[in-house]
């Protein structure tokens, strides 16, 4: 989350028209939200979820599972490109589970499951009932999870589309959602932002809508 709202601020700063004076004073506050996001990196590691083990290789393995997904990535192709091991129990199955997710479990009782539960499951080697904390998944492994081999092509493909209809918005505010957007589908579930999803999908079905057109408003008294 800090990781984010720093990205944010410098997007802002990127994108507002701000003088060059102002540039230099926020650009000097950049060094100090780093140092915190270290600091509170370091706290959470310490006290919120304190290490049994507080070697530096530890801590590098708990940051780089906090930080990173190339963990659960290589996880993936090792167990579906290499082994030839499905995760899911057929093509598509977290693809639907996401476009369904809307559905209620009571009309749809055999609805799959979010993404990071199998994930999870198979990593732990575990039922998808009894698990105990969910593994962050990504969107590249997701893909791979669904597609095999063509979802490596896929979910470059699906991250490009994503950055290319963000880039044709001219607001500032659609692209930040954008760019939180993107983050997100790298580093999170995709189950829990897909409202963002959906609003940047109708902001430019609606910018495609109305381009070019005259739209006229008329006020009844």
């Amino acid at each position: 989350m800090l990781a984010n709202i720093l990205l944010l601020f410098i997007f802002y700063t990127v994108n507002m028209d701000i003088d060059v004076n102002g540039r230099k004073k926020i650009y000097r506050i950049l060094p100090i939200l780093g140092i915190v996001l270290i600091g509170f990196s370091v706290f959470y590691l310490a006290v919120i979820r304190p290490m049994e083990e507080t070697s530096s290789l530890s801590i590098y393995d708990m940051l780089r599972v906090d930080f990173g997904r190339d963990d659960v990535i290589k996880y993936v192709i090792n167990k579906e490109i290499i082994r030839g091991e499905r995760i899911l129990e057929y093509r598509g199955e977290t693809f639907l589970s996401l476009i369904g997710s809307f559905i209620p479990r009571k009309v749809w009782p055999n609805k799959p499951y979010p993404h990071y539960m199998y994930l999870t499951a198979s990593i732990l080697n575990l039922d998808i009932h009894n698990l105990p904390a969910g593994t962050t998944p990504s969107l590249l492994e997701m893909t791979i999870c669904n597609f095999g081999f063509w979802g490596f092509a896929a979910g470059i493909i699906l991250l490009i589309w994503i950055c290319k209809m963000i880039d044709r918005s001219r607001d500032v505010d659609t692209k930040s959602i954008g760019l939180i957007l993107a983050m997100v589908l790298l580093t999170q579930s995709m189950d829990v932002y897909l409202i963002l999803v959906v609003v940047l999908i109708a902001i430019n079905i609606m910018v495609k809508f109305f381009k070019g057109r005259m739209v006229r408003i008329v006020i009844h008294w």
